[in-house]
């Protein structure tokens, strides 16, 4: 799907998080260098696109961010598309532990259904 944005590069983060009692997803994706320096309301637009089209198509409710240029890391390797903080907060209340950084989860579906085009 971010694929199918004309102005949304394919680099994107999604961020899995549990502040409450249900997980948030937030999607973390960059705008196209020739439209990095487009107005706010252009990216805003353009994140509310993509947020209702995931919705649409995967029923699943997030929050899309556009972040600036090279903000998302480039892997050499295997890239890191999900940052599950939500386990870690659960193991931490658990535990009564101090919170520790969040760790690296791959989702076999989540990824590959958003650059769909």
């Amino acid at each position: 799907m971010i694929l199918k944005q004309p102005k949304l590069a394919p680099h994107y983060v999604l961020e899995v998080s549990r502040p409450e009692h249900m997980d948030e997803l937030d999607v973390l994706v960059e705008m196209k260098p020739e439209f990095a320096q487009a107005p706010a309301a252009e990216q805003q637009a353009a994140a509310k696109e993509l947020q209702h089209h995931i919705k649409s198509y995967i029923g699943v409710s997030t929050q899309v961010r556009v972040v600036a240029q090279s903000a998302i890391e480039r892997s050499i390797g295997k890239a890191k598309r999900v940052i599950d903080q939500a386990a870690e907060i659960t193991v931490a209340r658990f535990h009564g532990a101090a919170l520790r950084p969040p760790r690296y989860r791959y989702l076999s579906c989540m990824p590959s259904c958003l650059c769909l085009r």
